[in-house]
């Protein structure tokens, strides 16, 4: 009903832990909100420490190399990032 606000709900899998997610939100944003360890430092896309690898799914991003700080999830999505 509120899609156009809240976004869409997608299913977020990330090193093997699934969460929910938004459309409306990054996937940082949807990884701290469900207390899933995901390693970060600025959260603005100046340091590069969210770098994920995309395995399926499709994400908006306007960055070559994917930080989770930076891109959406425009469906169920499946990531991952080297310890």
């Amino acid at each position: 009903m509120l899609e156009w606000i809240t976004g869409k709900k997608v299913e977020i899998i990330f090193n093997e832990k699934i969460f929910t997610g938004s459309t409306k939100k990054t996937v940082l944003q949807s990884a701290i909100e469900n207390k899933i360890p995901i390693r970060y430092n600025c959260g603005s896309g100046v340091c590069g420490q969210c770098a994920i690898t995309l395995n399926s799914g499709e994400v908006k991003s306007n960055n070559k190399i994917l930080l989770a700080c930076q891109c959406y999830p425009d469906s169920n999505i499946n990531i991952s990032q080297k310890v």
